[in-house]
């Protein structure tokens, strides 16, 4: 291949730079639309237990490659590479992305834009295997990939049963259907370690990170797969912060495998340098309340909202939880009038200052904006209950929802674009 025509192939890779997937170029776009097709037919049809054994280490080479492959780009093996074009080739997505066949928009726009890393963590005991596929931490979330390989296990890795296609079991009710007790195969046991410290030890802990942040595990595409997350509790007082780069250790056990425990060590780096931050400082009175969106943080995976909500003494006692804490919530809109969808990951921090000051600090995780947001709006709201003590329950509408009251003089508009 001629300098001309490699410096031809950068400028085509330049162009799809952290594209939305809607906008690669057709034909780099049906290679991965063919390659999906086959990483779903493999879930349809399953390799046989002694086949996966052998292929638990290979996967995660297996995606980089297939990332290459789709661009034809075979000279990188004999250095012909360029620095521009190297850089370019950190951003294509991964194949058989985790994160790109689960249901969550932002985890899939950050694997499209290729800002995911892959990762090769894996162990195997008793011929089963979990291995890392994927982690991304942008300073919003911290994200990983799980995958279970081999064994017979009569149950799902996440705990919820799902049908081929990826969607829920419903029983008669309409109900999610989960593990049955005694089911084999389900993640138990989760241990997180930072460089070799706890990640969760006890809140008066000196090292402690942020004292509590606990992870969330929820499914991925398949009943083999399942996604692991937690956001640093930054709004809290005391505590330490996360290294920019550290080793995440996960500790887990695999019900059915009583006495095994699964180690994986993964490297974890932030980036932010595709983040966003505002700092709008936006701020609401009423009945003795103060609401504030103190932060906006436009990140990959996430749109995260940070809000303050303090009440002064006198406060009514509707906007009390029952453990006289403020018992406020909080509703995103966008400027059409479409509710944002809440991703998981988020978290409060509530205070009470001798009954003279609540304080409610939280962060609000959404997936991220379209493009032609311009503006979002935050509500504030409080549920409605009937019953007092243990009689206490959810007001219900007609169609078996918790009734809301919002507080419409709380309603704050913030400019994004």
């Amino acid at each position: 291949m001629d300098p001309r025509e490699i410096e031809e192939l950068e400028q085509r890779l330049n162009k799809i730079k952290l594209l939305p997937a809607e906008e690669l170029p057709a034909m780099i776009r049906e290679r991965q639309e063919k390659t999906y097709a086959l990483l779903l037919d493999e879930q349809y049809h399953p390799e046989k237990p002694q086949a996966r054994k052998f292929r638990l280490l290979k996967r995660s080479a297996a995606g980089a490659a297939a990332a290459v492959t789709l661009l034809g780009v075979a000279l990188l093996a004999s250095g012909l590479a360029s620095p521009v074009m190297a850089k370019t080739l950190e951003r294509i997505p991964l194949v058989g992305s985790i994160f790109e066949l689960a249901g969550d928009l932002g985890l899939k726009a950050a694997n499209q834009q290729g800002l995911t890393a892959p990762v090769t963590g894996s162990d195997i005991r008793q011929e089963s295997g979990i291995r890392a596929t994927e982690v991304i931490y942008d300073g919003t979330r911290l994200v990983v990939g799980l995958k279970r390989e081999g064994g017979d296990f009569s149950g799902s890795f996440h705990g919820l049963r799902l049908n081929a296609d990826g969607t829920p079991k419903l029983n008669a009710a309409g109900e999610s259907v989960f593990n049955e007790a005694g089911a084999t195969g389900s993640l138990n046991d989760l241990k997180i370690l930072i460089d070799g410290h706890p990640l969760n030890p006890e809140e008066d802990a000196p090292d402690a990170f942020k004292y509590s942040i606990s992870p969330i595990l929820v499914t991925g595409p398949d009943e083999q797969s399942l996604i692991m997350q937690f956001s640093e509790q930054t709004y809290a007082g005391g505590g330490q912060l996360l290294p920019d780069a550290f080793t995440l250790t996960l500790q887990m056990e695999i019900s059915g495998l009583e006495g095994e425990t699964f180690t994986l060590d993964l490297p974890v780096h932030k980036d932010t340098s595709h983040n966003i931050v505002l700092l709008p400082k936006v701020s609401r009175m009423h009945d003795n309340i103060t609401a504030t969106v103190e932060k906006l943080t436009l990140a990959p995976t996430t749109t995260q909202i940070r809000i303050s909500d303090i009440a002064e003494q006198n406060i009514s006692k509707q906007y009390l939880e029952d453990t006289g804490t403020l018992a406020l919530d909080h509703e995103v809109y966008d400027d059409q009038g479409n509710l944002l969808r809440i991703v998981n990951g988020g978290g409060g921090w509530s205070e009470t200052d001798q009954d003279q000051r609540y304080t409610l600090r939280s962060d609000v995780n959404l997936e991220p904006l379209e493009d032609s947001v311009k503006s979002i709006t935050v509500r504030t709201y409080i549920y409605k209950y009937t019953g007092t003590g243990r009689e206490k329950r959810n007001r219900l509408d007609s169609a078996g929802n918790p009734v809301k009251e919002y507080i419409p003089q709380l309603d704050m508009t913030i400019p994004i674009r």
